[in-house]
Order: structure tokens, then C-alpha cells, then sequence
């Protein structure tokens, strides 16, 4: 099980942080390191984590860097729209497209 939790307070600045495991399928000895850095810049003001399916993670942070990471710095995103709307929508493309063998790790 992976985590991954961030807080925004109203002075601008903001925190995640999550855990660095990632369990190796087929491996018997030591299936689980501490090793896979989660947290990954976006954008300007942007930052993504993950947990579950390291594939599928890093699919959904190629694909949030190439459509929201263009923004200048002094540029933001409506993160009320992008947060209801359109990542809800990226994430269901991307799960419904991965390999079934991504999906048990969600």
C-alpha cells in the first residue's frame, strides 16, 4: 500500500509527502525497497504523486506535465476545474487503457 498526502495552506506555500516503496512482483527475497521518488514537479505551482501502479503513476505524471506543465510562472490553472473535471477524466483514460496486469496495483 502506498500514500501520498499534501496540504496547501492560504499563506502560498504547500507540502506532500508520501512513502518510497514499491514492491517487486517477482522478486522472493526483499520483494519491497524504499527506493521510487512519488512526488514529481508539474509545473509552475504544480506537483503530482502517486501510489499504486508505478507504471500507470508515471503515465498519468508524462501526461500531466505535457498538458499542464506549459503554463508560464506567473500563469495559474483553475485547480477547482482541473481537479473536478479534467484529472478525474485523464486518470479513467489511462486506467481503462493499461494492461490488466497494472490494474490490481490501481
Amino acid at each position: 500500500m502506498g500514500w501520498a498526502i499534501g496540504f496547501a495552506p492560504v499563506h502560498g506555500d504547500g507540502i506532500i509527502i508520501s512513502d518510497t516503496r514499491v514492491i517487486f512482483t517477482q522478486m522472493e527475497k526483499e520483494p519491497a525497497l524504499d527506493c521510487l521518488q512519488k512526488i514529481h514537479y508539474v509545473g509552475p505551482n504544480l506537483i503530482s504523486a502517486f501510489t499504486g501502479s508505478v507504471k500507470v503513476g508515471f503515465r498519468v505524471v508524462a501526461e500531466l506535465k505535457k498538458q499542464l506543465g506549459s503554463a508560464r510562472i506567473d500563469q495559474g490553472w483553475n485547480i477547482d476545474e482541473i481537479s473536478k473535471i479534467w484529472i478525474p477524466r485523464l486518470l479513467r483514460h489511462i486506467y481503462e487503457n493499461a494492461e490488466e496486469s497494472e490494474k490490481t496495483w490501481g
